[in-house]
Parts: structure tokens; C-alpha cells; sequence
């Protein structure tokens, strides 16, 4: 060979070899600018599943695998797929053994004949190319133990350079992993609070502020009807006292899960609070279809639930505001519902009441006297009424009944028919009985020092008798007023005549009984007071409510019944008053069937002291006719 020749063979071979590392070059930096391209992909994903896929995507950019999968420990110890590109890398359950166990352990694999590989595992994929050679690569550092996969049909085609380009990219893929690793935990940690703020924890149900949220959206819908249901528990603090907080909240997610069971799918229900539920009504419903919800949850809440050999018997009252979508604010709505909630509880429990301007007005005036009584006797506005009760023979006035009235600036401000009731739940009532029977012996003194057959009547609340120091009370305050007990008969309501009466009940009306105070029935036959009752109260005196007396004179029916009252009390060697007397006629008719004692308009309005201490001997010589004695009062 010639020198020339040979210069020129080693001038190409240069060129060739030039031209070679150029492209190697090339491939380098286009492998370079497609790692840093992916990586910027990985930063963006905020999910591990996600940047799983885009690990594989990216490496498909610059290794020539025909498949490729990322493998991950499960709790049993095993790895399992995460992501792969196709089925024939799709596996449960593998053993970490041989090349699995080598590469978690930081040796990462180049596997040429997989054949050769007893523990590689196999799938349901056999309809595809088979698989013969691998890479293995572990991305350290993760929380879960991960590997990387990649595999070909054709043994030489994965080769060093490819394992040290997987292992060179690992890191960076790592960083995203642990990266989108802690954007999910945080994630998890924002959607749980968020789950906290807007549920409740017991029992699953929207809590207030997602209720608020609801109701705010139903309020800004164009046209769309709907209602609010305000519901709470009757005596749900009696079942916890009773029976433990673990039973109530079991009937707390019980009672959700009924009321749950009755509404629409459309409908929303929360806990409140406590144990009170709401729920907004949507679409279009009348008062007819109203008012059948209500009953059907009503019902559904009733059954008796059996929880530790106790049968606890639910009952739920519900306030409902109708036409909702016509009121402008969530606060008003619910403020309606509220006073319709009331409205129900007041009625009895266990029902449903639906919302009007009456009764907004009508509660408004009972939270202003609940309001108000708590400063009534400290202001003095309360003022005593006295009613003569006369012989209805002579006519003539031993007995007087004292009567509370609640002026302000002299003007009646509250009928006792509005203000006792409150009173009684308030318990404010206690204060309001001990000032009447103290203000009543201090008014009467000279009145009944007078003549010792004179006996005054004073009412006993049902509140009173549960406090185990009225009988020591009610004592004292009458020796302190100088007026012996005998003089002093108590007015019983019909409700305690009519019930099981307590340890505390009892003591009080034997311990008052031994000190000489006598004991009158009032309003009997109003309620499911019966002559059997009487028999277990160590009453002087038995008082028949008006509305027996009312058709006296119309029906001989009545007049039959009132004369068996009167013979059957005064076989008890009970005293008889007639209350509510305002003609003629029934008097005559009670004179006539020996009834003791006549109260009523025909003898005597209810006074003030000064008309009752100027008048009372009078009442014989001028009795008139009710419709007078009203215009004169």
C-alpha cells in the first residue's frame, strides 16, 4: 500500500470517528435535554400516580424497552405493579426473592435471558410477544420499597449503557416521587380538615356550617320552591342521664339514620348541634304534602329502639318553614323555624308545627314575658287579686282565693293564663309562689284574726312541691305572720291529683298535713284527675272547674253529674266549691244538690285587698248578674 493510500484510510477512519462522537454527542445531549424536560413534567405532577406514568414516559423517550412497569412493596411484604405500559409487566403478589430482593438492595440488574430467571413471574398475558431481557433499577430513598423496570423482546437491545443511564436518572426521579409523596399527604390532610369542618363526626351527617352553605345556594336558585324542617330530640337529656352519653350518641346516629331513611335523595339533612337536626326540602311541596313528611318522620323516629336491655322510646318535635325560597335571609329562615320548633314544643312534643306571622307574634310575646319575669318581683309589678268563695246557703264570704296579677305602671300587662305556664318551665315560679303566700298572710292578717272559721286559698305550683324545704318554708312564713295553718288551705293542681307523685311530693303534704294546713283540688275533672285519686291526697276541699258548671242549667245530664261529684266528695267528708258560677239558675241548681261553696261573677269578681276587705259582707245582700258585675269591673 502506498503512503498516500494509507494517509488517506487514516484520514477517513479520523473522520468517521469524529463524526461518531458527534453523534454520541448528540444522543447525550438529547438523552440530557429529555431527562430535564421530564423532570420538569415530574415537578409539575402532584399525585404518585401520576409521576409514576410520567417516569415511564419519559424513560421510553431515551431507553428502547418495549414495555415497562414500577413496582411497589404492598403491607403483605410483596410487590405489586403500580403503573406499567402494558399487561405483560402487570403483577400481584411477588415474592421479594432473587433479582427483586438484589435490586431493592441497591444492585441494579441487566437481565438478558429471563428465561434463566426462576423467580420472574408470570401473568395471563401469553397472547404477546414474549418478554427476554430487563433492566432493574430501585429508586432509593422512597417510603415504599419501588423498582423500575424495563423490558424487550430482543436480548442485546437493553444493555450497560441503558442501566447506567436508568440509574444516572433514579435520583431525580426519587426527589419527584418523595416530592408528590408529601403533596399527597398534605392533600389528604387538607381534604380531611376540610371534611371535619363541613361533617359531623358522629354521625356522618353536614354539619351547620355546610348546612349554611346549602341553604345560602337554595336561596339564590331562580325559582325553585323548597322548605326547612327544624327538628330536636323531646328529653334527649333524660336518655343521657339516664342511660350513659354512649347510648345517647348511639341514638343520635340512630335517629339520623331514620329521618335519612324518609327524605329524597335531593334533600339535604345536617346535625346541628346536640341533638338537633335540620334539612332543606327541595322542589316544589304544599302544605298537605308538608305536613305528610313531617308525620312520616314523626313516626319513623317514634319506634322504640332496644339498646342494653333498655327500651328508650324516641319522639322528635319539628319546626317548619314553608315556602322558604320567599324569605330573604338563611338567618330568617331559620329563626322562623326556630319559633316554630318552640311552637311545637310547646304543644306537646312529638309533632310538627309550620310557621306564621300569628305565631311569630304569639311566641315573640311569651320571650318577653320569659324575659321579663326575671326581673317582675325585684321591680314589684306583681300585684294580689282576691275572690271571695261564699257558703251557698247564707252567701255569706269565710273563704277568699288569692289570685296573682302582673301589672306594669297599673296596666295589665300579662294574664296568668300566659305568664304561670312560662313560669312553671322557667322554674321562676318557686320565687313567685313563696312572695303571694308570704304578701297574701301579711294582707289578710286582720281579715282573718277577725274570726277563726275564715281560711284563705293559695296555690301551690307543682314546681313547689318538689323542693324538699317547702313544708319547713311555708311553716315558718306563717308563724312569722302570726297565722295559724289550719286558717291556710293549699290549691293543688289537677296535674299532681292525676299523677304518681314522688318521695319528695309525699313528705311535703304529709309533714304540711301534720302542721295543720288543708288542702283543696282545684280545676277537678279537667284532666285524668278520677276519684280514685283523691283517695291518696289528705284533702279538705274539692273545687269543680268551670266547664262543668257552664251548661248546668241546660243539660239534667250535667246536673246529674255534678250531683254525683258533690255526694261522692262529701262521702271523703270533702267540702265542694263551684267554680265559674255566673247565673242565677246554677246557683239555685248547686243549692239544690247541696253544693258547699260558690265561686264565681255572679257573687264576686276577683278584687284588689282594699275592695275585698270593704266589700266581702256584702256579697250576701247584692249579688247581681255576671254581665254587671264584668261592666262594673
Amino acid at each position: 500500500m502506498s503512503l498516500g493510500n494509507s494517509n488517506e484510510e487514516a484520514l477517513r477512519e479520523a473522520l468517521l470517528n469524529v463524526q461518531r462522537m458527534r453523534e454520541k454527542e448528540l444522543v447525550a445531549h438529547q438523552q440530557t435535554e429529555t431527562l430535564i424536560n421530564g423532570l420538569q413534567i415530574l415537578n409539575e405532577s402532584s399525585s404518585v400516580s401520576d409521576i409514576y406514568s410520567k417516569i415511564l414516559g419519559t424513560l421510553q423517550k431515551v431507553i428502547p424497552f418495549e414495555c415497562a412497569a414500577i413496582l411497589v412493596a404492598t403491607s403483605d411484604g410483596n410487590l405489586s405493579t403500580a403503573v406499567c405500559t402494558d399487561n405483560r409487566l402487570k403483577f400481584s403478589r411477588v415474592p421479594v426473592t432473587g433479582i427483586f430482593k438484589r435490586c431493592l438492595d441497591g444492585n441494579s440488574t441487566v437481565v438478558n435471558n429471563m428465561s434463566r430467571v426462576e423467580e420472574w413471574p408470570t401473568n395471563d398475558a401469553t397472547s404477546i410477544e414474549e418478554l427476554t431481557s430487563a433492566l432493574l433499577v430501585c429508586l432509593p430513598g422512597t417510603e415504599q420499597s419501588t423498582l423500575i423496570v424495563c423490558a424487550g423482546i430482543d436480548k442485546c437491545k437493553l444493555r450497560k449503557k441503558d442501566l447506567n443511564l436508568l440509574t444516572t436518572f433514579t435520583p431525580l426521579a426519587t426527589q419527584a416521587v418523595k416530592r408528590a409523596g408529601e403533596i399527597e399527604k398534605l392533600n389528604m390532610l387538607v381534604s380531611k380538615l376540610d371534611y371535619y369542618a363541613h361533617y359531623d363526626m358522629l354521625t356522618g351527617l353536614p354539619n351547620r356550617t355546610l348546612f349554611d352553605i346549602r341553604l345560602d345556594q337554595e336561596l339564590h336558585r331562580s325559582n325553585e320552591n323548597f322548605a326547612v324542617l327544624f327538628l330536636d330530640l323531646d328529653n334527649f337529656k333524660h336518655t343521657n342521664d339516664t342511660y350513659g352519653h354512649d347510648t345517647g350518641d348511639i341514638l343520635l346516629s340512630e335517629i339520623a339514620f331514620r329521618i335519612t331513611g324518609v327524605l329524597d335523595r335531593n334533600d339535604t339533612i345536617a346535625r346541628m348541634g346536640g341533638d338537633e337536626f335540620a334539612v332543606i326540602i327541595r322542589g316544589a311541596k304544599d302544605r298537605i304534602a308538608l305536613s305528610e313528611l313531617c308525620s312520616r318522620i314523626t313516626s319513623r323516629v317514634s319506634h322504640p329502639l332496644f339498646l342494653s336491655k333498655n327500651c328508650i322510646q324516641p319522639s322528635v318535635s319539628i319546626g317548619v318553614v314553608a315556602s322558604a325560597q320567599d324569605i330573604n335571609s338563611a338567618q330568617a329562615i331559620m329563626q322562623n323555624a326556630d319559633i316554630a320548633l318552640y311552637d311545637a314544643k310547646n304543644n306537646g312534643r312529638d309533632c310538627f308545627s309550620v310557621f306564621s306571622l300569628e305565631m311569630k307574634n304569639r311566641i315573640s310575646r311569651l320571650n318577653e314575658i320569659e324575659k321579663r319575669l326575671k326581673t317582675a318581683l325585684e321591680r314589684e309589678e306583681f300585684r294580689l287579686a282576691y275572690q271571695p268563695i261564699c257558703s251557698s246557703t247564707s252567701l255569706s264570704c269565710l273563704m277568699v282565693e288569692v289570685l296573682v296579677r302582673w301589672k306594669i305602671d297599673d296596666v295589665i300587662q300579662f294574664h296568668p293564663d300566659e305568664f304561670i305556664p312560662i313560669s312553671e318551665q322557667t322554674g321562676d315560679i318557686c320565687d313567685i309562689g313563696k312572695w303571694i303566700f308570704k304578701q297574701a298572710l301579711v294582707d289578710l292578717f286582720d281579715w282573718l284574726k277577725t274570726d277563726s272559721r275564715r281560711t284563705v286559698a293559695i296555690n301551690i305550683s307543682d314546681n313547689q312541691l318538689q323542693d324538699s324545704d317547702l313544708s319547713k318554708q311555708l311553716s315558718s312564713i306563717a308563724n312569722d305572720a302570726g297565722i295559724e295553718p289550719g286558717q291556710i288551705e293549699l290549691e293543688l293542681s289537677e296535674r299532681i291529683v292525676a299523677s304518681e307523685i314522688n318521695d319528695t311530693v309525699s313528705e311535703n303534704l304529709r309533714v304540711l298535713q301534720q302542721h295543720g294546713f288543708g288542702f283543696s283540688f282545684d280545676d277537678f275533672g279537667t284532666g285524668q284527675s278520677s276519684f280514685l285519686n283523691l283517695q291518696k291526697f289528705p284533702g279538705t276541699t274539692l273545687k269543680i272547674d268551670k266547664t262543668f258548671i257552664d251548661e248546668l242549667e241546660h243539660s239534667d245530664n250535667q246536673k246529674k253529674l255534678i250531683k254525683g261529684i258533690v255526694n261522692f266528695a262529701h262521702s271523703l267528708d270533702l267540702q265542694v266549691v263551684a267554680e265559674g258560677v255566673e247565673t242565677e239558675q246554677q246557683l239555685q241548681v248547686l243549692q239544690n244538690i247541696s253544693c258547699d261553696y260558690i265561686q264565681g261573677y255572679l257573687l264576686a269578681k276577683p278584687m284588689t285587698l282594699n275592695e275585698f276587705l270593704n266589700d266581702y259582707d256584702q256579697i250576701g245582700n247584692r249579688h247581681t248578674h255576671v254581665d254587671d258585675m264584668r261592666k262594673a269591673g
